[in-house]
């Protein structure tokens, strides 16, 4: 039998949720904590909310965005960036 590369994580999740019906207790006991995330990004979205007013930093931001939503989407499907 093949094992799976990271299947215990997500076999454990399956099962806590199964268990719990709790998807915020299940990603907290994860590590995965929303909370941890917006306290970092929430007021860099502000910050990109005003530059973005300009036309011109608004069109940058876009871009800047788009490449790098391409970039982790082919990272993440040939594996080397799994959450």
């Amino acid at each position: 039998m093949k094992y799976k590369r990271n299947a215990l994580p997500h076999s454990f999740g399956s099962y806590r949720m199964e268990t719990v019906k709790n998807a915020g207790q299940v990603a907290l006991e994860m590590g995965n904590s929303a909370p941890r995330y917006t306290l970092v990004m929430f007021p860099i979205y502000i910050l990109l909310a005003r530059i973005a007013r300009h036309r011109i930093a608004a069109w940058i931001i876009t871009a800047w965005c788009l490449l790098s939503a391409g970039l982790f989407i082919a990272l993440f499907v040939r594996g080397w960036w799994v959450s």
